[in-house]
């Protein structure tokens, strides 16, 4: 749910509109490079995910990791004015534990793929382009419809409509999906190797 699966328009929106970035400048340009920069705090954690999933079982590690998904990012969710720093926080704290995602996902992905299909070319392509249709939906669906409630991006003052739903459509819907995600790793059979 970026590489989260949000376009960066969306962290800059976030951080312009709810935050008010526009009168902190050199923090909202961190906050930004945190969010929007490949997640900084994701590469030192993503060989910690793997370490785990040895450990303790690839679905278990991979289940905790989104679960502290949306504790983490949903802290989104609380922030308003000023709350730079903390948007700064929330970007750590969910980069670290995207890396469970992004390594254990794809790793479990490719070893079903080899028990129900040796050539598994057809899965991965199938992946990609789920994962671009997203982003285009994100794109073409949501950016218009917080314009029409009245979100100003240029000059002017956006409506508290907007505000909300930005709120929402930038951690509200992710969370969401993230626990359906979660429901559905939880209820899935045979989803690790044997």
């Amino acid at each position: 749910t970026g590489s989260s699966g949000r376009p960066a328009i969306h962290s800059l929106a976030f951080a312009q509109q709810v935050l008010k970035g526009r009168q902190l400048p050199s923090q909202l340009h961190v906050a930004g490079d945190l969010d929007c920069g490949g997640r900084g705090s994701l590469r030192p954690a993503a060989p910690l995910w793997g370490i785990l999933a040895e450990r303790h079982g690839p679905r278990r590690v991979l289940l905790v990791a989104m679960a502290l998904g949306i504790a983490s990012f949903g802290g989104a969710l609380l922030l308003g004015p000023g709350d730079v720093a903390l948007f700064a926080l929330v970007c750590l704290a969910s980069g670290a534990v995207l890396g469970g995602d992004l390594t254990l996902l794809p790793a479990m992905f490719a070893s079903r793929m080899a028990q129900i299909s040796p050539s598994a070319a057809e899965g991965f392509g199938l992946w990609s382009f789920v994962s671009k249709l997203t982003l285009a939906f994100a794109a073409v669906a949501l950016l218009p419809a917080l314009e029409r409630a009245g979100l100003q991006t240029a000059a002017g003052t956006s409506s508290d409509t907007s505000i909300f739903l930005l709120i929402w459509f930038y951690a509200g819907v992710p969370c969401a999906l993230k626990l359906l995600a979660i429901a559905l790793l939880a209820s899935a059979k045979d989803v690790e190797t044997p």
